[in-house]
């Protein structure tokens, strides 16, 4: 009776050792947002593809592992995908065709455009989830956004979307966000963050943000950066 409760000790320690050791293989794992993007930390950096993470599966682009959103047609699999605003995929949607949904959207945007337009992609700008159609011409690319929560159609122009029904500009990236951006940038940089942060000027494309400490006689660590209005990224400036 000693040895056979012996065994049956040995054989739960052994038990315990290899589930400790698959929990292990993905400890350092985690979700990481930066501006309303998200992208997913694995034992060996940022992931990339289709991955599955608690039974649900995600799409992240390979170019910047940054998690998409929305339909996304993959050409490994010759299907159509959507992933929900959360990101995770909706399989009762997934579909051989051109989706429904996007055909819709694309005669809505045609009411106001002559030209032929492709879907681009889904994303969250600011906390807005807007659809993006692109159309090329001879005078370049111009780019329609679909406001999924109204249903409103804008077309970017100088970093701001403006609605083709009404003619508004609904600004999706203020100074302050442009401020914070600054900070963000600077700190994941490892670079000292100045007194005072705060946007100079703004040329339709870009924000120029002037950054320094104010000593009363002299400016100190005097620094300027352009912050891009519909990529966000953040350039020095010479």
């Amino acid at each position: 009776m000693y040895r056979m409760s012996r065994k049956f000790i040995c054989l739960i320690l052994f038990a315990a050792v290899i589930t400790a050791s698959c929990v292990s293989t993905n400890a350092y794992a985690l979700w990481e947002e930066d501006n309303y993007q998200w992208k997913y930390i694995g034992d060996y950096g940022y992931v990339t593809g289709w991955q599955e993470i608690d039974n649900r599966w995600y799409y992240f682009n390979p170019e910047d592992g940054t998690m998409k959103r929305g339909w996304f047609y993959d050409t490994q699999y010759n299907k159509w995908y959507y992933l929900s605003a959360d990101g995770d995929m909706v399989h009762s949607k997934t579909t051989s065709n051109y989706p429904q949904e996007l055909n819709n959207i694309y005669e809505k945007i045609k009411q106001y455009v002559n030209e032929e337009i492709t879907y681009k992609w889904t994303n969250n700008i600011d906390g807005n989830i807007f659809m993006c159609f692109i159309s090329k011409n001879n005078g370049g690319t111009r780019q329609f956004y679909y406001h999924v929560l109204t249903g409103n159609v804008y077309e970017m122009k100088n970093g701001n979307l403006t609605n083709l029904a009404t003619h508004e500009v609904f600004n999706i990236f203020t100074e302050e966000q442009a401020v914070q951006v600054i900070k963000d940038y600077l700190s994941k940089g490892y670079k000292y963050i100045p007194q005072i942060i705060k946007v100079d000027s703004d040329d339709g494309e870009s924000y120029l943000v002037h950054c320094y400490d104010d000593k009363g006689y002299y400016y100190e660590s005097n620094s300027w950066y352009y912050v891009n209005k519909t990529t966000r990224e953040v350039r020095p400036m010479i």
